[in-house]
């Protein structure tokens, strides 16, 4: 079995690549001051807030999906 992937989230956090199951990025006032992406991990009740971009974090966990058409599109339409 291959080791998990750590995936660094800011401000000194890390989180297993396999335990992340949602990345919301931030808008509006909620961003700021480092803030980019709300991540939410198996087994912490609360999302952690990241200083990195989803794509940024997606990319970390091995998805080739960080660097699609369809993510930008996504992102565009989350931040209307």
């Amino acid at each position: 079995m291959t080791p998990a992937r750590m995936v660094f989230l800011g401000f000194g956090k890390y989180a297993r690549a396999d335990k992340i199951y949602a990345l919301e990025p931030l808008v509006g006032d909620d961003r700021g001051g480092g803030r980019r992406t709300r991540v939410w991990i198996e087994g912490v009740a609360e999302a952690v807030v990241a200083s990195r971009t989803e794509r940024t974090i997606l990319h970390d966990m091995g998805h080739e999906g960080g660097d699609s058409v369809v993510l930008d599109q996504a992102l565009d339409l989350a931040e209307r």
